[in-house]
């Protein structure tokens, strides 16, 4: 088993990336280098990464994750003491571009984009936990991924908040091909459920559409909460209990220009709910006290007393108990 990848760059201050759902290209694995419990991913994936830097961050598949090696200009990856990452087995991203070009969104590629779509090379570690809760463990060498670079503050924001922070894993369940548009319906955990609402955002392997129908509500099952359901198991506990999905339509141009056209049923996928959705729902979560329950009383003690004073409680202002107004200092040029 090889070492894990070691790279070394100067330090680059992060910010949190946000994304938008709107994908840029569909890269091609070059290889998944597993270790004890991570993984190093290698994409051919274009001029969308042309000028990414090491630290920088791309959503594959949805998933958000951070460039460790520099940008190659074709051939073999490398890290940066020069070996190869992931071994003799590895295909190196000109053959992985040849047999499976990287698509740019907006037009088809021209034979010139065809033959140097090879340049841009993306190299992310994935731990653990990513690999388990993700579709990226069982991606192979050859399998289109949808990519997305972050959004500039100064960018046109065209989908709807994608943190890249994947809540669980999807399943197609149904593909439905109509003469001009498909629909998918996706099964998807039963703990997100409840953040998922007709015309509500979605980012299905990191792109934003919005729901066409999603399933009714179903209570969890006698002693089971629904958090403690897992992504592979729904909301079917085997006995007829429903499992919860959502549907989306999709136009030609999000067929062809990411991996959707080729979905099937069966195939996993990321599923990440609207952000303003799970916060909400966390919000919920924390009751107000009743205006029943009495309030407790403050205490305070002396050296040789205790008393129980009840809190002061504030007027409300009125005519006869006006708010006092503070009127400010005038503000000028030789104002100190």
């Amino acid at each position: 088993m090889s070492a894990p990848l070691a790279v070394h760059h100067p330090f680059r201050p992060q910010e949190e990336p946000v994304f938008t759902g709107i994908i840029e290209g569909i890269g091609t694995v070059v290889d998944l280098t597993t270790h004890e419990d991570s993984a190093v991913l290698t994409i051919a994936a274009g001029d969308v990464v042309a000028d990414l830097p090491p630290g920088g961050s791309l959503a594959v598949n949805g998933v958000c994750l951070t460039s460790v090696v520099e940008p190659t200009a074709g051939g073999d990856v490398g890290s940066a003491g020069g070996e190869a990452a992931g071994g003799g087995d590895a295909v190196s991203a000109g053959e992985a571009a040849a047999a499976e070009p990287v698509v740019s969104v907006g037009a088809e590629p021209a034979a010139s984009e065809t033959s140097a779509s090879g340049q841009g090379t993306f190299v992310a570690e994935v731990m653990g936990e990513t690999l388990r809760l993700t579709g990226l463990g069982a991606l192979t060498p050859g399998d289109p991924v949808n990519l997305e670079r972050c959004t500039p503050a100064a960018g046109r924001f065209d989908g709807h908040i994608v943190q890249g922070h994947v809540d669980g894993l999807g399943e197609v369940i149904a593909r439905t091909d109509h003469a001009e548009w498909t629909t998918l319906r996706i099964g998807i955990p039963a703990h997100l459920a409840p953040l998922t609402a007709v015309k509500g955002s979605i980012a299905l392997n990191g792109v934003s559409l919005t729901l066409t129908a999603v399933s009714e509500a179903v209570p969890p099952a006698a002693g089971v909460h629904a958090e403690s359901v897992h992504a592979e198991d729904g909301i079917s506990d085997g006995e007829g209990t429903p499992r919860a999905w959502v549907e989306v339509g999709l136009i030609p141009a999000t067929l062809s220009h990411t991996t959707f056209g080729r979905l099937q049923v069966g195939d996993p996928v990321n599923v990440e709910v609207d952000v303003i959705a799970k916060y909400a729902a966390r919000l919920l979560s924390f009751t107000a006290p009743d205006a029943s329950t009495p309030r407790p009383l403050a205490t305070t003690a002396s050296a040789d007393t205790a008393a129980t004073t009840e809190p002061p409680v504030a007027s409300a202002p009125s005519m006869s108990n006006p708010i006092p107004v503070t009127t400010p200092a005038p503000q000028g040029a030789d104002h100190d």
